[in-house]
């Protein structure tokens, strides 16, 4: 046990060996009807830009189509390449593995960093090729030929890029936290604006000259003088700077190239701002030229402050565009200061951020008579009335969910450690909400939770017919950010990542150290392949976000919820079953980029309570809030029953075919010529301490079968999972099985 409580700190810091592959091929199946699939090219293997999607697709009726794990993925320093032989991602591949399928699918989400440059990190670093900066090569005309074919084929295309940001990458192509800080300050410095009506320019040689432009001026300050490489300590040398200024330039050319030979209409661009800052820096003409370009050219885009929720939001638009629908929402603020930077790494407010990524769907903003709620708290305009606003989004989002109401919550007040969470999950079905997010930069947990949120709500108001794989994704997406955003980012991240770095030291590429990590113990699983370093991390992360980040408590809270099911003509609930999560891995080797599997069962039909006859053992789920005419007819067809009669606490024969069962009612049903008595038993909050906790359930199993003694059902319910916890989970699992 030592050793598992050592091994858990690790895990953040060190990144486990990522089994992504083995786990896309589980998560994202082929699509029986086409029409509801997304063929999707993520922007490298991160989580944010795989599981995240993966989740929200699912919850909104779509499966997801990826290419091959290793076409994709992005390698830091001194990791093994991919196939391809490089650190990055392969293009051309891909571009030939969606040649083959392009006949099956209709909807498309495309990352042009991972298109261009195999990634988001590759992007920040120029080709080779000598040509002029304001030219791309043939084999960049060669994919952004096929991908122009492609939107005008009339498919159903989302394309997301990025607009560079500040700074390098550390631990990739030599660059490190000196390079990170200094290109940084450098690029943060005032910059000389051209006139936005420069860029309005329809004529393709004209809209090259302009990028041209920009990039002679990208050492100019505002009064064109030219600004200093010396940034602090470290001086930028003209390599590096050059590398810089290219790179830059190469990302507006190819979308300016995108952008000429793209029929107006035929695609929807999300471009994201990467970490960016408030004032006029080296991004602004950037901005202005991609913003003026699309405008004249007719297309429709979103250009957002925030880069990792970028597949998220054109996911949801290709949930909205196909049941063309869009939500009017109302928003409502609590801290004061939504007309402030959202954090340091924004250009824009948090108000304007927001308001930004939902009207980027075509939603409309009305100050009343929503078809959904957005809560959203910043930071306090005075600390010490925290409590007070934290509180006041509680009321109201308890007020919602009392009343039905579609709810999305972001808490964008940064660096508070998950206490808005910590108020919810005391205080209202956290199942109810349509998306909750608190990841990284601020922008990033508004463009997640706006993702997340208003996909789901859309299918759930438009679709049919909801499925049970839906409603799974849902359940997973939910259970992923309270775990990843609060149990370990904002609560437990720190701890791993110190712990980490005592074992396997500071620099944040272990790969090598991991590999060659020993503690006297041997790991092996053939469901997850990983190596000792990597399960020393897994070990220790289970220890930390479970207890310490309050991991347990929150799939309790999870579990003892029940999400809507359908928001169109009949409101529709379904009682989670159980959830788990397992398997904590670190794709990039680095504590911030963490994923875990997650599995999930929901109750066959909408029920609270049980029905047993002690004498017999016979126990049978009854359906909550089931009507007496419906019960009969199902309990006839489950059971063979030939008679089935309903009574009440006091005896009585309750024919009333309306009526809804409940609590202390009985129910008679004769099978095979024999009548027995079975009784209602409600599996909540039995030990009346006003939580639904573990206890409960054990309680409920020894109601429920009548002749298990309490320390046998413990015994029972023992570590069903085999995840070295007895939990919540393990209880319910046993209870599903007696059932």
């Amino acid at each position: 046990m030592k050793h598992a409580i050592k091994r858990l700190i690790a895990l953040t810091l060190c990144m486990a060996l990522c089994a992504l592959p083995l786990q896309l091929s589980s998560v994202t199946a082929s699509a029986a009807d086409s029409s509801l699939a997304i063929v999707y090219v993520p922007i490298d293997d991160r989580p944010v830009g795989v599981d995240r999607v993966i989740y929200q697709a699912e919850s909104a009726g779509f499966d997801i189509i990826m290419p091959d794990a290793d076409l994709y993925r992005t390698r830091l320093d001194n990791q093994p390449k991919n196939s391809n032989g490089t650190q990055y991602g392969d293009g051309t591949a891909i571009m030939n593995w969606m040649k083959s399928i392009s006949s099956q699918y209709d909807y498309y989400v495309i990352s042009l960093d991972q298109m261009f440059s195999g990634g988001l990190v590759n992007s920040r670093y120029p080709s080779d090729n000598t040509l002029l900066v304001t030219d791309i090569t043939s084999q960049e005309k060669a994919i952004a030929d096929y991908l122009i074919s492609l939107a005008n084929s009339g498919k159903h295309v989302y394309f997301f890029d990025t607009v560079m940001r500040l700074a390098s990458t550390t631990g990739y192509k030599g660059y490190e936290m000196a390079e990170y800080n200094a290109l940084r300050n450098y690029g943060e410095a005032e910059r000389f604006l051209f006139t936005t009506s420069n860029f309005r320019q329809t004529n393709y040689a004209a809209s090259k000259e302009r990028i041209n432009w920009i990039y002679s001026y990208y050492q100019k300050a505002p009064d064109e003088s030219t600004i200093s490489n010396v940034r602090g300590s470290y001086t930028l040398t003209s390599t590096q700077l050059a590398r810089y200024h290219k790179a830059r330039a190469r990302k507006l050319q190819l979308i300016n190239y995108m952008m000429q030979y793209i029929n107006p209409g035929a695609a929807y661009f999300t471009v994201g701002v990467d970490d960016s800052s408030q004032n006029d820096n080296i991004q602004r003409n950037e901005i202005n030229f991609i913003e003026e370009r699309m405008k004249v050219m007719g297309h429709g885009y979103n250009l957002v402050g925030d880069t990792d929720s970028c597949a998220l939001m054109s996911a949801a638009k290709c949930v909205i565009d196909y049941y063309g629908v869009a939500p009017k929402v109302q928003v409502r603020y609590y801290g004061g200061r939504e007309d402030d930077a959202t954090d340091g790494f924004d250009f824009c407010t948090v108000r304007e951020n927001l308001t930004t990524h939902i009207e980027s769907l075509g939603c409309s903003i009305v100050n009343s008579g929503g078809d959904i709620d957005v809560l959203l708290l910043t930071k306090p305009t005075n600390t010490n009335s925290r409590s007070s606003y934290i509180s006041n989004l509680i009321e109201q989002a308890k007020y919602n969910i009392n009343r039905n109401m579609p709810t999305i919550i972001i808490d964008a007040a940064d660096g508070y450690k998950g206490e808005l969470a910590t108020s919810m999950l005391g205080s209202f079905d956290i199942d109810k909400l349509m998306a909750y997010s608190n990841w990284n930069t601020v922008g990033n947990s508004i463009g997640i939770a706006i993702g997340q949120g208003m996909a789901r709500y859309v299918y759930l108001a438009n679709c049919d017919a909801p499925t049970d794989a839906s409603h799974i994704g849902f359940v997973k997406a939910l259970t992923y950010s309270y775990i990843k955003d609060v149990a370990y980012l904002a609560r437990q991240k720190n701890n791993i990542a110190a712990h980490a770095a005592s074992v396997f030291g500071s620099n944040l590429n272990f790969y090598q150290a991991m590999l060659n990590f020993s503690d006297g113990e041997s790991y092996y699983d053939s469901s997850y392949e990983c190596c000792r370093g990597e399960r020393y991390i897994d070990n220790y992360a289970h220890w930390y976000v479970r207890a310490d980040g309050g991991g347990d408590a929150i799939l309790e809270k999870i579990a003892n919820g029940a999400i809507y099911t359908n928001l169109g003509n009949a409101l529709q609930t379904c009682e989670v079953d159980w959830v788990y999560y397992d398997k904590f891995r670190f794709p990039w080797y680095r504590t911030f980029e963490m994923t875990f599997e997650i599995g999930a069962s929901l109750e066959s039909t909408t029920h609270n309570f049980y029905a047993t006859n002690d004498s017999t053992g016979f126990i049978t789920k009854v359906p909550f809030g089931t009507t007496l005419a419906v019960f009969s007819s199902t309990a006839k067809d489950q059971f063979g029953a030939s008679a089935v009669g309903i009574y009440n606490a006091s005896g009585a024969n309750v024919t009333t075919s309306a009526l809804k069962i409940g609590t202390g009612f009985s129910i008679r049903m004769t099978i095979n010529g024999s009548t027995k008595t079975y009784y209602v038993v409600i599996p909540r909050d039995v030990t009346a301490d006003g939580q639904a906790s573990t206890d409960d359930v054990r309680q409920t199993m020894k109601a429920i079968t009548g002749n298990i003694s309490f320390s046998s059902a413990q015994n029972a319910a023992a570590d069903m999972t085999g995840d070295g916890i007895i939990g919540s989970t393990d209880a319910r699992i046993m209870l599903k099985k007696l059932l």
